[in-house]
């Protein structure tokens, strides 16, 4: 080898270095995290991870997650594809599944996210944002039920904390796993409406393998007391809703008897029902809400259902939860905001809620140029038109997992508020006047500014700002925060 390809090698080596080192330093895509990032993972477990990954370099990259095993990518919608493309400030959520079973050994300093065209260029989380997965034993508790209704549910229980609701018969597996010497022990939390169900092999101690024999056996009731609602949502001072109670058994029920919960001042009831019900009569009950929401949970609280019980000799005891709802509740994972109560009146209400937080981050609106996204009224409509990472603000709300409602949307401005006439001229319920007016919802006021996902024009997107109740249209690529809602 001549003097000049040695020294051009090393030249290249040298560069290569200090192109690293510079990596390290200035992070060209940057991590976010969106969920915990130190988790603990049973040996038959599985654990879901969730980042931001936001393109800071002026170039456009497409990137991809350096492979580890245990831990794969989600590509479902709303996620990142793999691989994904993102241009200068643009981002998307990284969806890391870890299963225990295929990992080896505990995980640090993870993921690693490389460049396609450079696999030399890659970059991690910051060492607190790290990615940390631990493994630890643990052993299951399986079993099987059978002689479960078509369309019931039978609700089961672990050491009085896992509770696992199943709805057909065969397997079932809870999800916690305990360690070797510790006790479990099953049991039924609620039975079904159509049958009775009791549990042998339930109990015992650990013994260093998975449970599997629990057995749950059901047998079908003669009399089967059957609401046609089991939740009840009203509105204050709103329509008289209607609850219709069927034996759909085959004896009569006997000693019907009908227990109403203390209600919140105002609210009444009334029932039809007698003291028996033959098999395919039915009787109704009615509650008239009054002036005051259960709970005082327009306060910003979550309200405590009040609980209509009915018995009979016959029949197992059915439950059914009731809850009167103002502005400012919380109720299906948000403060209340928009209330429908011309719903029939054999249902609840419906409205939209308001995400309990801000995103942990503030986002674009996404890049310049047209979109169908213009309505005023309907952010669902707005973000399903704007889902893709290229509209980052919408994107965070239609990726949103909370409470177990995964149905968020990026808010249309005149949900958000009605300071422009675009919008005062719709008498629209809204957060600004049912929420942040009143305090509740923590909504940032001064100069803070809150995406819509309504578009002005090719340029611009719509957004609000809370203290003054400002609605106007500016650039797509600035950052704002971001407050998510769902229709229920």
């Amino acid at each position: 080898m001549n003097k000049y390809n040695t020294k051009l090698i090393l030249m290249l080596f040298f560069g290569a270095l200090l192109s690293v080192s510079v990596h390290a330093s200035k992070p060209l895509w940057l991590f976010t995290p969106l969920t915990q990032t130190t988790v603990s993972v049973p040996s038959s477990g599985m654990s879901v991870v969730k980042y931001q990954v936001l393109n800071q370099s002026k170039k456009t990259h497409t990137l991809y997650l350096k492979k580890k095993l245990g831990i794969e990518q989600s590509v479902a919608p709303f996620n990142c594809p793999n691989p994904f493309t993102l241009a200068y400030q643009q981002s998307c959520i990284l969806t890391l599944v870890i299963t225990a079973d295929a990992l080896i050994g505990d995980i640090f300093h993870s993921p690693k996210i490389c460049d396609q065209g450079n696999p030399l260029q890659c970059y991690q989380p910051s060492f607190q944002n790290s990615l940390v997965v631990t493994k630890v034993p643990g052993f299951l508790v399986e079993g099987t039920v059978s002689g479960l209704a078509n369309g019931d549910s039978v609700t089961l229980q672990n050491n009085a904390t896992n509770t696992l609701a199943v709805n057909v018969n065969g397997r079932f597996t809870f999800s916690n796993t305990l360690k070797n010497g510790d006790p479990y022990s099953v049991t039924i939390l609620k039975q079904p409406v159509a049958s009775t169900c009791v549990v042998t092999n339930g109990s015992g101690t650990i013994n260093g393998a998975d449970v599997s024999d629990v057995k749950v056996s059901c047998t079908l009731n003669t009399t089967i007391l059957s609401p046609s609602l089991m939740d009840l949502a009203l509105n204050v001072s709103g329509a008289t809703r209607v609850i219709t109670i069927t034996n759909t058994g085959t004896t009569t029920a006997t000693n019907l008897t009908l227990t109403f919960p203390t209600w919140p001042a105002g609210t009444s009831d009334g029932t039809t029902c007698g003291s028996s019900l033959s098999p395919s009569a039915s009787c109704t009950i009615t509650v008239t809400p009054g002036a005051s929401a259960t709970s005082s949970c327009s306060t910003g609280i979550a309200p405590t259902a009040g609980v209509i019980q009915i018995t009979s000799t016959e029949s197992n005891p059915v439950s059914i939860n009731v809850v009167v709802l103002d502005y400012g509740c919380i109720y299906q994972g948000g403060y209340l905001f928009f209330v429908n109560d011309a719903t029939p009146n054999n249902s609840s209400i419906s409205g939209k809620v308001m995400a309990l937080t801000d995103e942990s981050t503030p986002y674009s609106w996404g890049s310049t140029g047209g979109t169908t996204a213009i309505s005023r009224t309907d952010g669902e409509a707005n973000s399903s038109v704007l889902n893709s990472p290229t509209y980052p603000a919408a994107a965070a709300c239609l990726a949103k997992i909370d409470q177990s409602y995964f149905d968020w949307y990026l808010p249309a401005i005149c949900e958000i508020g009605d300071g422009n006439s675009i919008c005062s001229s719709l008498s629209l319920q809204n957060m600004r006047a049912n929420l942040y007016q009143s305090g509740i919802g923590g909504l940032l006021g001064g100069t803070n500014r809150y995406w819509s996902s309504t578009q002005k024009d090719s340029i611009n997107g719509w957004y609000q700002r809370f203290s003054d109740n400002l609605q106007e249209g500016t650039t797509k690529t600035i950052q704002y925060n971001v407050r998510c809602a769902r229709s229920f």
